[in-house]
């Protein structure tokens, strides 16, 4: 389920990507299945991206580079070149053959059922940068395609041997944010999802 073209009357930033717009190459829903090959290809150590406290900048290449939300209250400080974009979820999950219930799926429809069942039942999703609000949050609802996670390396977010390959399907309420100009910059967002809930600050220093 891809988003919906954002209002031109009551436009966002324009340094947030519309959630239909192609960007270097992916839609939303690519972006997303590779912001989760990323995630899972990082060691599960105390600095993963995922975990309070973590590093951000773990395995970032490319001109696009990953934020992640953090369960609880998490206030982050990052430096970036120049000429990066940023993409991040509010809320989202994914579903897998490898694991169990509730996050099992057999195939891609029944994957994609498994993940919009958690994103259904999101609330309370807000996202500002630089302190405008971006509105219309459900409209970057996406889903991603059947995408390969692994091998992954040890420790590793599914908590299994190294090597493990499965397969998954994402759901989320990503954006997608231009490279911003050098300077400083704030991007805050929250929601609650899992039963869980996220609020997480980046404050980011663009190099010039």
């Amino acid at each position: 389920m891809g988003g919906t073209p954002a209002r031109a009357d009551e436009s966002n930033s324009p340094n947030v990507v519309a959630p239909s717009e192609v960007y270097g190459g992916l839609s939303y829903g690519q972006w997303a299945a590779a912001w989760w090959q990323w995630a899972f290809h990082i060691p599960a150590n105390p600095d993963h991206p995922i975990f309070p406290g973590g590093n951000t900048l773990l395995s970032q290449s490319g001109g696009v580079w990953f934020l992640a939300g953090v369960f609880g209250t998490e206030v982050r400080s990052i430096t970036i070149p120049s000429g990066i974009a940023l993409f991040f979820p509010v809320v989202n999950t994914e579903c897998s053959i490898f694991e169990g219930p509730p996050y099992h799926g057999d195939d891609a429809t029944s994957l994609a059922a498994c993940a919009n069942g958690f994103i259904d039942q999101s609330s309370n999703l807000t996202t500002q940068i630089d302190g405008r609000s971006i509105k219309h949050l459900e409209e970057y609802r996406t889903l991603s395609p059947m995408f390969t996670i692994g091998p992954v390396p040890y420790p590793n977010l599914f908590g299994t041997p190294a090597g493990t390959v499965t397969q998954s399907v994402d759901a989320g309420v990503y954006l997608l944010v231009r490279p911003l100009k050098p300077g400083r910059h704030t991007i805050h967002f929250k929601g609650t999802v899992g039963g869980g809930n996220i609020d997480t600050t980046y404050n980011i220093m663009v190099n010039r």
